[in-house]
């Protein structure tokens, strides 16, 4: 692993704690939002928040939202996306965290075929660790809750995974030709906005369902998501899958469950009401550790004696 590959990692680290602090933020908007309304709103603002630095930039807007990899971004984002809010609501927060993040264990496989990337024996184990440990945390070996929820939320939730797979390798993909970042972002921005409008749409203006409350809580929740979650977050991520391998990186994304099961513990403290207080099992922070492990194992680098 080459140094622009460490750093890479470091990045992506770095943007899976920040998108983890987004479950809890989340939460509080929750009260305010209907889910659908919520997301789409996240990206709507994602969208005219970026429109400076397209001027400043430059960006060949016709070039960028006509090309199909850049529409095929966005469609697996607004996938991953759709059906995680939809799925979540079907099924418990246990199998949600688990089937959405087995992304974990495809996207080497994928990268394999579609990006050509070699998949190494320390980067598979260390994936299948990662989502032991994923599987450790959600579920704290509570059977009962595991064999919960409706067959339908779980469909949904591992639908997500399958969409984050696509948005990973075709993002990848996309940025080995054009190598820029910032169009790669617009173009899935704009097209993940377009594809949630009609969803919108139809539960504000048909059911006549959708909840739009805006409070100070609330505002300042969607700011967050926007600036730091979305457009902060996402840019940095593809700027550091430029030079990441997508199978390693991809288990670096993991940080984001230990960071969301640590501020919901630390959060439950003191809004008992959004937050069950809930004392970590052991099984929780056993898979914790796994997380942590396989990010240090795929690191590591092995010297072969000749």
């Amino acid at each position: 692993m080459t140094t622009s590959k460490y750093t890479a990692n470091f990045l992506v680290a770095l943007t899976a704690l920040i998108w983890g602090t987004s479950f809890v933020v989340i939460r509080f908007g929750l009260n305010y939002f209907d889910p659908i309304s919520f997301v789409f709103l996240r990206f709507l603002f994602s969208l005219f928040l970026f429109l400076p630095v397209i001027i400043i930039k430059k960006i060949n807007v016709k070039k960028v939202l006509f090309d199909k990899k850049i529409i095929g971004i966005g469609f697996f984002n607004f996938i991953a996306f759709f059906f995680q809010y939809l799925g979540q609501n079907l099924t418990t927060a246990g199998n949600s965290a688990l089937f959405v993040n087995f992304y974990v264990v495809i996207v080497p496989i994928f990268s394999h075929f579609f990006l050509s990337e070699k998949i190494s024996i320390k980067t598979y184990i260390s994936a299948v660790i990662g989502f032991i440990g994923v599987f450790f945390v959600s579920t704290n070996l509570n059977f009962h809750e595991l064999m919960s929820g409706t067959f339908l939320g779980n469909v949904l939730t591992f639908g997500a995974s399958l969409g984050w797979t696509g948005y990973i390798i075709i993002s990848k993909k996309s940025l080995n030709e054009t190598n820029n970042e910032l169009e790669t972002f617009f173009g899935s921005i704009f097209w993940t906005t377009v594809f949630l409008l009609p969803e919108f749409l139809y539960f504000l203006v048909i059911k006549k369902n959708a909840t739009i409350g805006f409070s100070l809580i609330s505002i300042l929740s969607l700011l967050y998501l926007v600036v730091f979650c979305t457009v902060g977050a996402f840019s940095l991520y593809l700027f550091a899958l430029k030079f990441a391998n997508v199978g390693q990186s991809s288990i670096f994304l993991l940080l984001e469950i230990v960071v969301a099961f640590s501020l919901e513990i630390l959060l439950s403290i003191f809004y008992s009401s959004l937050f069950p207080h809930s004392t970590p099992g052991f099984w929780s922070l056993f898979g914790i550790f796994l997380i942590i492990l396989s990010m240090f194992l795929v690191s590591i680098k092995f010297n072969r004696k000749k």
